[in-house]
């Protein structure tokens, strides 16, 4: 399933006489390969169309429906003018907003040369062309392979290999900033949670005791949500119990964070953040509003990113390593990931609301709405 990088509805699978390409009802976009173009297109006679793809700058803003890479915009020199495309590196598909596939220079029609009878043709010299064509083929095909499987994109690295049997690792998706904030907030969670759970002499007192009193202090009391001014609300999301808990909130705010941040900008990833913390304290505490019980973690606002990274790079795939398979690795687009979490999070907050939970997946939810908000404002942020 191919999704339009201009309104991201899905794009429809068209067929013509040259072969297939991929349309867009909403704002008639298309998408189609290189060598599909080149059959009705003059571009076929440009030699230096490769040229032009591999010196021309990135365009950031546009990903290409086939794959999760980056567009590259090719400006062609027109008799009316010049014309940009945006091609794709990687896969070698084209994207043509509305207007410009009709802007393609018609490709020249070349009389064909006159044909040899068969009776001039030596048996042996048949069977050389035939030897040669054949191989021509094979060549193509294993070109073909090698370009759409990318190999290299499904190959993890060591530290990600390893960290998939804990949690699941993203798959390829460049970046094209350095995220300070992720980095950031990530070294403070880090620290703040190590300082709590392991503090040893920084507190003196048992582990448990130092816990739960650090819960208590800066912990949001649904009861007492207006200590401190508000302030538990944000100082919530440094406190986390235990190592499972921290690692496993650390590992996706860096695995998600950085990309929502490259494409969002950091003022505007610091709000969703911050809105997805507040959204998701306020919906736990609609859950019991006279609750004593501190709630903890930064669930809440990783879920607003988390939501809106699924809806933003839908393609990416995410990894899992399982002992129980005999180390297998397996991965799975976040698009068909994240509605069995929601669905997932529903369940767990009937629970809750019963009173049989002690996660919170009411504040799942709330963060999760903020990162649907924010991807239906900014989506197509310029």
């Amino acid at each position: 399933m191919f999704v339009c990088p201009r309104c991201n509805d899905v794009l429809a699978r068209q067929k013509s006489a040259i072969g297939h390409y991929w349309s867009c009802k909403a704002c008639n976009g298309r998408h189609a390969s290189l060598a599909t173009v080149r059959k009705i297109s003059g571009l076929g006679t440009r030699k230096d169309l490769w040229e032009q793809v591999r010196n021309a700058p990135a365009n950031d803003k546009l990903n290409c429906p086939t794959c999760p890479r980056s567009m590259k915009e090719v400006t062609l020199a027109m008799d009316g003018g010049d014309l940009v495309l945006d091609i794709c590196p990687s896969c070698q598909f084209v994207w043509f907003d509305p207007g410009e596939f009709e802007e393609l220079p018609q490709a020249r029609k070349e009389e064909p040369p006159p044909a040899e009878s068969a009776e001039t043709i030596q048996p042996v010299a048949r069977e050389v062309i035939a030897a040669a064509e054949l191989q021509m083929s094979l060549n193509q095909v294993r070109k073909n392979v090698d370009r759409t499987f990318r190999p290299h994109e499904h190959q993890l690295p060591l530290g990600k290999s390893l960290l998939a049997f804990i949690v699941p690792v993203e798959g390829h998706n460049p970046l094209y900033s350095v995220p300070v904030l992720t980095w950031l907030l990530s070294a403070l969670v880090a620290v703040f949670g190590i300082w709590m759970n392991w503090g040893g002499g920084l507190l003196e007192m048992p582990y448990t005791e130092r816990v739960i009193g650090v819960s208590a202090d800066y912990g949001l009391v649904p009861a007492e949500a207006g200590r401190y001014g508000g302030l538990t609300f944000l100082t919530c999301f440094f406190v986390h119990f235990g190592w499972a808990h921290l690692v496993g909130n650390l590992c996706f705010l860096w695995m998600f964070g950085d990309n929502v941040e490259d494409f969002l900008g950091r003022r505007r990833f610091l709000l969703l953040l911050l809105l997805a913390t507040v959204a998701g304290g306020l919906a736990h505490i609609s859950m019991d509003s006279s609750s004593q019980v501190p709630a903890v973690g930064a669930s809440g606002g990783i879920s607003g990113i988390l939501a809106f990274y699924a809806l933003r790079f839908p393609r990416v795939r995410l990894h899992f390593r399982f002992l129980a398979l005999g180390y297998a690795r397996m991965w799975f687009p976040i698009w068909g990931i994240f509605p069995v979490w929601i669905g997932y999070q529903i369940f767990l907050a009937k629970q809750q609301a019963a009173g049989l939970s002690s996660v919170s997946a009411a504040a799942h939810l709330g963060g999760v709405a903020v990162g649907v908000i924010f991807f239906i404002l900014w989506r197509n942020r310029e």
